[in-house]
């Protein structure tokens, strides 16, 4: 079976879609607008009950299907169409670093933050997909994701999965590196 959501909201159908079909494999693959503006509670939700789905995270850092405009991760600083200067933090407000906010929620068990501006990279990012399905298909729960940069990120003892697809390159966002978790926070 394939259902198709083209936009807004993957996490809450794909909520739906497991649960009538608890067997069926499971994924949504959003961009920056549907996953870290306009779905962005239905991910936190899905992720923090720990639906039994995976998601792939293309964080472009902009609007990349309706012309580039500034996006909630668009990096401090970054031109786009409707920040032609760069996007100032004072005013339009700081980036959103979802895996980060996602490392928090109780329900999360494995966040994998890819490139793909290499070969090396990509496949890097192929063998943390299919980790990402393991999690699901051993109905560990939600897979879930991110930023741009390589960041592998193992929470031990709590249930479900986070993978994180980026886009342009290693050389914004968070350093790569294996982030600590202390006192229920993540340290990079």
């Amino acid at each position: 079976m394939t259902w198709r959501n083209p936009r807004t909201v993957g996490s809450g159908r794909a909520t739906g879609i497991k649960r009538a079909f608890p067997e069926a494999l499971v994924f949504t693959y959003q961009g920056d607008g549907d996953l870290a503006a306009i779905g962005t509670a239905e991910t936190i939700h899905a992720a923090n009950r720990g639906e039994n789905f995976t998601t792939i995270f293309v964080n472009n850092a902009v609007y990349g299907m309706t012309g580039g405009q500034m996006a909630p991760t668009t990096l401090s600083g970054q031109k786009t169409t409707t920040t032609p200067y760069g996007r100032e933090d004072a005013f339009e407000g700081s980036p959103l670093k979802i895996s980060e906010m996602l490392a928090l929620v109780k329900g999360v068990k494995y966040i994998e933050r890819c490139a793909v501006n290499s070969p090396a990279n990509i496949r890097k990012t192929k063998k943390a997909i299919m980790k990402a399905f393991q999690v699901q298909i051993d109905k560990l729960g939600f897979s879930d994701g991110g930023n741009t940069v390589s960041l592998s990120h193992q929470l031990e003892d709590e249930p479900p999965g986070v993978l994180a697809m980026g886009g342009a390159g290693n050389d914004k966002g968070i350093p790569p590196g294996n982030p600590e978790r202390r006192n229920g926070q993540t340290k990079c």
